[in-house]
């Protein structure tokens, strides 16, 4: 399971990104901020009309000249989600469920994919996987793209995730898009699709242990405090708003395909790093009196992992998986099949229904229903600024260079993070320090 936290409500001095911690295959995730009531947000509107009444703004989302209770910010999200998934037809609502890759084209530019995928599969949700670099691959043909795209620049991601959100808002009813990615701020010599980014000209951190070893290092949570402050600005500088991490697992099994995205095998410091990483992304505590629920499946369930259902068709995965609680389909973009299992009524609509509404509370509760852009001139002086590296460089010091010590505990050899002091083997890169002490042949 997992968790997914935002930053505060609008208005507030840094946007919110949502957070989903993964612990296993599926990723159930939880939304939670202080309903606290909100001042005037910013309005942003490129295809809609804004409302002025009483001197406030409200954004006209499905055009019709009136404020309805989806487009008032003033009231409790639990109204919006109700008054907007009344309106919304099978269609739009199994939309919601479907989440895929939809990457910026060479430039930035937005290719026929996104269309079909906003205009005919009625999608809300992409997975980002663009490297970001401080210059973009040529586009004369000289670069092929691969799984994750063209390099592109800060200023050219920015203005491909605002291109998008204003395809969504000239819908009917204008929901706004979620741009989610795995981890990108951190030293990665080996990203690996769908489980990490390269960091590009994002600022890069220790890996997940080293910044472990940091927090040893200092004896608090600081240099997560850093890590989340910059991440927070530079990922909503391009309008990424949900990450895929942090994996929240314990590093006992070294042949792990993904122990390098753990932070150690201790369980109280794993505990308190997460807790550090959704405090600092939210923007505060959680507060379990505004939690919102919904599960978030591996990608590729209903194609290539389709474990222990081989057998089966694509619906009846979808059926599956959907009547097993699964809210978003990842990897998978086809409205049709879901909308045609409830015609079946292999699926019931009170389902989809159901999902829904837990989904879209999430861009409720992230302000993008308000103002779903960024100011694209801003993407490239924030990323990677002077200030943001300095901050990266100052956390890899605070290691404080702890031990990864080999022992045999209760006759089960054991990796365990121990005091500098009984080191006697140092090896270290620019992003991260490993010591070795007492390893086996």
């Amino acid at each position: 399971m997992s968790c997914q936290l935002p930053f505060p409500s609008q208005p507030v001095p840094r946007p919110r990104v949502w957070v989903a911690m993964g612990i296993a295959a599926l990723l159930g995730a939880c939304a939670s901020i202080n309903q606290d009531p909100v001042a005037q947000p910013v309005i942003g509107a490129k295809t809609k009309g804004i409302l002025n009444i009483d001197g406030l703004q409200f954004k006209d989302s499905n055009g019709n000249g009136r404020l309805d209770p989806y487009e008032d910010w003033r009231l409790p999200v639990d109204e919006h989600v109700s008054d907007l998934v009344a309106r919304m037809g099978l269609e739009e609502k199994a939309g919601m469920m479907l989440i895929e890759t939809l990457n910026a084209g060479c430039g930035g530019t937005v290719s026929p994919t996104a269309v079909n995928f906003i205009d005919s599969q009625k999608m809300t949700r992409f997975i980002l996987r663009n490297l970001v670099k401080g210059t973009s691959d040529k586009c004369d043909g000289s670069v092929p793209p691969g799984r994750s795209g063209n390099a592109v620049t800060p200023l050219q991601m920015a203005e491909f995730t605002n291109a998008i959100q204003a395809m969504a808002e000239a819908k009917p009813l204008g929901i706004p898009v979620q741009f989610k990615d795995n981890a990108r701020n951190h030293y990665e010599t080996d990203p690996r699709f769908g489980i990490s980014a390269g960091a590009g000209a994002f600022t890069e951190f220790l890996k997940e242990a080293g910044i472990a070893a940091a927090v040893l290092g200092t004896g608090d949570m600081s240099p997560v405090k850093r890590l989340t402050e910059v991440m927070g600005q530079e990922w909503n500088a391009i309008g990424l708003r949900g990450m895929y991490g942090y994996m929240a697992d314990l590093a006992t099994e070294p042949r792990w395909y993904r122990v390098q995205e753990t932070f150690s095998e201790d369980a109280d410091l794993n505990a308190r790093i997460m807790t550090a990483l959704v405090e600092g992304l939210q923007g505060g505590p959680v507060n379990p009196r505004s939690t919102v629920g919904y599960v978030n499946s591996d990608t590729g369930i209903i194609n290539a992992r389709a474990w222990g259902l081989e057998g089966k068709t694509v619906p009846e995965r979808v059926a599956a998986a959907v009547n097993g609680g699964t809210d978003i389909l990842s990897g998978f973009s086809t409205n049709k099949t879901i909308t045609d299992l409830v015609a079946a009524n292999l699926i019931s609509e009170a389902r989809v229904t159901e999902a829904a509404k837990r989904l879209v509370a999430e861009q409720f509760k992230l302000g993008l229903f308000e103002n779903p852009y960024v100011d694209a001139s801003r993407a490239t002086g924030i990323i990677g600024s002077d200030a943001h590296r300095a901050t990266g460089f100052e956390v890899q010091k605070q290691h404080g260079a702890p031990a990864f010590r080999y022992q045999n505990v209760t006759g089960r050899p054991l990796w365990q993070l121990v005091a500098a002091a009984s080191a006697s083997f140092c090896a270290a890169t620019p992003s991260a320090m490993v010591v070795l002490n007492g390893a086996p042949d």
